[in-house]
This record gives structure tokens, C-alpha cells and sequence, in this order.
């Protein structure tokens, strides 16, 4: 098989990632020591604008660049991506101290 045969599936290699990501996050938190406990939880339920996760006009570096951005704007504000759902709807939680 050449290189050039080789097909990525978008979806696919972006939902391996959000997947990857969770499980590093989840081993990373229950492996963190000295962290403050948290009471209370407050979540966040989000859709991203349209075309930042199917737009086909954009190259897969584009995609990935808007889809980085999207994420980083809720880290910003200290949320933490819980999971992702079928249609793109994001969860999201944060501690309340």
C-alpha cells in the first residue's frame, strides 16, 4: 500500500483524539496529589458553531485549528471537557469552591 492510498476518516481520527484526551485527563486528576477538593460541581452543556467540526471547504489542519480554539475558550474560563455526544454536544464541568 502507498502513501498516497492511505485515507484519514476526520471523524474518526477526531474522535480517537477526544477520547485519548479524556482518558489522559481522567488518569492525570486521579493521579494528582495536593489538589483542593471540590464540593460542588457546575456543568456546561455546548454546541459548537456550525462548521467547526464538518465543514468540508476547510483542510483537516483548518478543522483541527478551529476545533483547539473551540476547546481552549472554555478552558479559558476553567472548564474541564467531561465527554463528547453524538451530534457534537460537548459537557463540560468546573469546581465550585
Amino acid at each position: 500500500m502507498k502513501p498516497s492510498d492511505v485515507s484519514l476518516d476526520l471523524k474518526s481520527l477526531v474522535l480517537g483524539a477526544v477520547v485519548g484526551g479524556i482518558l489522559m485527563l481522567s488518569v492525570g486528576a486521579a493521579t494528582t496529589t495536593g489538589s483542593p477538593s471540590v464540593d460542588k460541581w457546575d456543568y456546561k452543556v455546548a454546541a459548537p458553531p456550525r462548521g467547526t467540526f464538518d465543514d468540508p471547504n476547510v483542510g483537516s489542519m483548518g478543522m483541527l485549528e478551529r476545533q483547539q480554539t473551540f476547546l481552549n475558550e472554555f478552558g479559558k474560563e476553567g472548564w474541564v471537557l467531561v465527554t463528547r455526544a453524538e451530534g457534537n454536544v460537548f459537557y463540560f464541568k468546573r469546581g465550585i469552591k
